[in-house]
């Protein structure tokens, strides 16, 4: 724009020169020029390293919005080029404090913060619906009505248990910002906590639900040492212990439960390093030196759940952390392991990584409706989520209801036998993106038709393949409808409890949800 040109006030001026720069052509070809050069280089790259290969995922969707999201995902995970040059800008942000990266926010003294669990106590509370579009469209989910009435859920899942004579004690696991916020922010005091959770506690215990708050025993020992890991979501083992130890006094002055003659089982110790999760998300190779105390039963083998124990756990991975080998802190030492040794009881387990208000009721009624009756001589159910499940979990009203079970055509292998069958990908569930969850070990459900096995055709199956492992993604989660595949098979309740406490995506048909399931083990 001429310098000559005259205006009556600066403000006419810059309404005028509003979207107008002066750029020569010489400058602008030379842009362009690099711009596209650059861009084509990255295409040629995964071109050439087969990146484009894993495309094919996108094939069959029909809904275009979810297209578009998935396309852009696809870009981002197939990249060769992304996939090299993102953990060294991760690295360098990180070093430069830079925080909210892959959901994780960088705290002072090196911690490290899950994203949702710091929005959950700066929100001013759970009991107003929150809108999640903006979330959701910054996750590339696509946004699902969730059920957000945690007390409704919990009091509907009392009432059911007590028509079967059964007490519940939930247990809200505070979050590390709850016990820790002075390693978030400089003048923060612990412990802090979402605003409605004093409200929701009383609420609960009105409508006679146990309600075990370990937080005020948390903050208070948070004053001579830290309660939870530098770099991972979880608390740490002594945390872990002492909240079992306080539990199992609360139990037995609240629960009657049948005489007992106690059960004497063993405690080892053992110290060990590994890599926390949320360190797992940035790549980072930071390891945490813990002393975990596995439990073992009184003939020596490491701690089992027994389906003849009067008292059914449900957890998430705060009962994991220290049970679950996959998830690098060793194994039969966790939350639910502790309890039942300072209880000196046997008890059954079911426990989920994540999804902790809906997960393990939600495997509770799948087995009562298979015929599996998981309450059969129970007298108690204990309840542990993390606490911030309250203001961002799905609260489905779950029905507890037992079943014979069915007579089925789907392929189920007698007990102790393993088959090889074939078959076609009808459905399946969906595999995460490693990076964006702090879980490193997944498993999808795939539905096969147009089985065969051993020259016999015919026949469908529903099959758990382990479709995440140590944070990389495996051939299973890169299946495509329509492909046929071979697999090994077992029957799935031979080692559910081995393998049910990792996430897990069931398939969106609920019709096939209530079907027998089989293990899988994917054949090259």
């Amino acid at each position: 724009m001429s310098s000559a040109t005259k205006y009556i006030s600066r403000e006419e001026q810059a309404k005028a020169e509003i979207g107008v720069t002066d750029i020569s052509l010489r400058a602008a070809i030379v842009v362009t020029v690099l711009f596209l050069t650059t861009l084509l280089a990255v295409l040629a790259i995964d071109q050439f390293t087969g990146g484009w290969r894993s495309w094919q995922i996108l094939a069959g969707k029909e809904n275009l919005r979810q297209w578009l999201r998935d396309f852009e995902t696809v870009l981002e995970d197939s990249s060769t080029t992304s996939q090299a040059i993102r953990p060294i800008v991760r690295s360098t942000l990180n070093g430069l404090g830079v925080t909210g990266m892959e959901k994780v926010y960088q705290g002072k003294d090196n911690w490290l913060f899950y994203e949702p669990d710091v929005r959950f106590v700066t929100s001013h509370g759970f009991s107003i619906p929150i809108d999640d579009t903006a979330i959701s469209s910054r996750l590339r989910q696509t946004q699902s009505e969730r059920h957000r009435d945690p007390v409704q859920a919990i009091v509907d899942f009392n009432t059911q248990l007590a028509a079967r004579n059964i007490q519940l004690i939930v247990i809200p696991t505070p979050v590390k910002p709850t016990i820790h916020p002075e390693k978030l922010q400089v003048g923060l005091t612990a412990p802090i906590d979402n605003a409605d959770f004093g409200r929701f506690k009383q609420t609960l215990e009105s409508r006679g639900v146990l309600f075990f708050d370990m937080a005020n025993a948390l903050a208070a020992a948070a004053r001579p040492g830290p309660q939870y890991l530098e770099q991972d979501t979880h608390w740490r083992p002594e945390a872990m212990e002492q909240s079992a130890k306080d539990l199992a006094e609360f139990v037995t002055s609240h629960v009657q439960l049948p005489q007992s003659l106690g059960m004497e089982f063993g405690r080892t110790e053992l110290q060990l390093r590994a890599v926390g999760d949320l360190a797992t998300m940035l790549h980072s190779n930071h390891e945490e030196v813990v002393t975990i105390h596995p439990i073992r039963q009184p003939n020596g083998q490491a701690w089992l759940p027994s389906a003849q124990s009067e008292i059914l756990w449900l957890g998430d991975s705060f009962s994991n952390i220290y049970s679950a080998e996959p998830m690098g802190f060793g194994g039969a030492a966790g939350f639910a392991e502790q309890f039942s040794f300072f209880l000196s009881r046997p008890i059954d387990a079911i426990r989920r990584n994540d999804n902790g208000a809906f997960a393990t009721r939600g495997m509770l009624a799948d087995d009562l409706a298979q015929g599996r009756d998981r309450l059969a001589g129970k007298k108690l159910v204990i309840w542990q989520f993390a606490a911030r499940e309250l203001s961002q979990g799905d609260w489905q009203l779950i029905e507890l209801k037992l079943n014979s079970r069915p007579a089925s055509h789907f392929f189920i292998p007698p007990s102790g036998h393993m088959w090889t069958i074939a078959g076609t990908v009808a459905g399946q569930g969906t595999a995460p993106r490693p990076g964006n969850v702090a879980y490193r070990d997944h498993i999808l459900a795939v539905h096969l038709t147009q089985i065969t096995r051993d020259n016999r055709a015919g026949g469908e199956a529903i099959v758990y393949l382990r479709s995440m492992k140590n944070g990389e993604l495996t051939p299973a989660a890169k299946l495509q409808i329509g492909e046929r595949i071979r697999v090994n098979i077992r029957d799935w309740s031979e080692v559910s409890r081995q393998y049910e406490f990792i996430n897990r995506s069931d398939l969106p048909d609920p019709a096939l949800s209530s079907q027998p399931a089989c293990w899988g083990e994917l054949i090259p």
